[in-house]
């Protein structure tokens, strides 16, 4: 079962604290939410992965589709606080290459906040 909080830091930013494990219902439900939250207004979402139990290739794919679903609107998806077994995973499929990846939210915050493109 998945579980997530939200806390909105500007009218386009948003970090999302996930912990559980994602299943087929609780996944698609999640990423429904994300993209809502992208149609709302909320172009730049950080996940913090630290107490996410694992991603299966269906998460993968999801994510991606949300990846895509920002991108589309003028923003990004940003992972922060990945396990070590999560951060294989990336490695493995080289989808961190595709996907903003940050040790901290803060340090992801840091960034977005640093470019004009993304607060502009």
């Amino acid at each position: 079962m998945i579980d997530y909080t939200t806390q909105r830091i500007s009218d386009a930013v948003t970090i999302v604290e996930v912990s559980g494990a994602l299943n087929e219902s609780d996944r698609k439900y999640f990423f429904d939410c994300i993209c809502d939250m992208i149609e709302s207004g909320s172009r730049y979402i950080i996940i913090e992965c630290h107490r996410l139990g694992r991603l299966s290739s269906s998460d993968l794919a999801s994510l991606l589709t949300a990846r895509k679903h920002a991108a589309k609107n003028g923003g990004r998806i940003y992972l922060t606080h990945l396990s070590s077994s999560i951060a294989q995973v990336l490695e493995i499929t080289k989808l961190g290459r595709l996907l903003s990846v940050y040790p901290a939210t803060e340090t992801a915050l840091a960034h977005i906040l640093s470019d004009p493109a993304c607060v502009g």
